[in-house]
């Protein structure tokens, strides 16, 4: 697709999306446009992705057919004067989670649609949580989905959601690495060296979550290798005993407050 696509912001969330485009083949790197507020450092890191660092936001907006702002909130009233009342031929992706609406609608006739992506864009396996009250054209839709699915699966939710969903996305690689460390720490305690332990886990993760995703419940997948009297449901007890579930809802509910 011959779209542009400016960066306001990159940080590590633009990186990475960038590196998910570029993996993905989504968007060429000459294609692509970067502004913040240290040029020395924007600089470095657009050579790193091949692409075009510009010192400001009125010749950024001026070529790219999508803005897509990767500042953090507190920043976003900085720049929310370089995006209102947008031409209709550009439209903005907010990756910005946490921001009331009321700040989006201040742009007047800009089209805008929020998708937080988690940390999983730049190996192109990522996910979006969007924002189902936007005000795209079914056009401009299409063209947000026809590059941004290339790097994640798109998921549109209500607003009242929003919070939660970006967390279950956004939050739990963390949890699910942590996990792995776990797994690997008791591999290597009995012997099994940490690089075969790492791929075997890796591969594991994306082996249960294909049979889910292929329609298994969590609890068929469980109960399907935990045999009667067998090694895997004696770690289930251990596991229940030290409140593994009720562990993980508790780290989501602290996410919330």
């Amino acid at each position: 697709m011959n779209k542009k696509i400016g960066f306001i912001g990159f940080g590590n969330i633009a990186s990475m999306l960038t590196e998910g485009l570029i993996r993905s083949k989504a968007i060429a790197p000459t294609n692509i446009l970067a502004n913040a507020r240290n040029y020395q450092r924007l600089e470095q890191n657009c050579q790193k992705y091949q692409i075009t660092p510009l010192a400001n936001k009125e010749e950024l907006i001026s070529q790219a057919d999508i803005i897509v702002i990767a500042v953090k909130p507190t920043d976003f009233a900085d720049i929310k004067p370089f995006l209102i009342d947008l031409p209709a031929t550009k439209f903005v992706v907010s990756l910005i989670s946490g921001l009331p609406e009321k700040e989006y609608q201040a742009l007047g006739s800009t089209k805008l649609i929020n998708a937080i992506p988690n940390v999983c864009i730049s190996v192109a396996k990522g996910i979006f949580i969007t924002n189902q009250a936007h005000n795209l054209t079914d056009a401009d839709l299409a063209t947000f989905t026809t590059i941004f699915s290339k790097v994640g699966q798109i998921y549109y939710v209500p607003s009242s959601v929003l919070a939660i969903a970006s967390t279950i996305a956004g939050c739990t690689p963390a949890y699910a690495a942590m996990f792995c460390e776990a797994l690997s720490e008791a591999a290597v305690n009995f012997g099994l060296d940490r690089t075969t332990s790492y791929q075997m886990i890796s591969q594991m993760l994306i082996g249960t979550a294909n049979m889910i995703q292929q329609g298994l419940h969590p609890a068929q997948v469980k109960d399907l290798v935990a045999s009667p009297k067998g090694s895997t449901i004696k770690g289930i007890i251990s596991l229940e005993e030290s409140g593994f579930r009720s562990e993980v809802i508790k780290a989501i509910e602290e996410t919330q407050k």
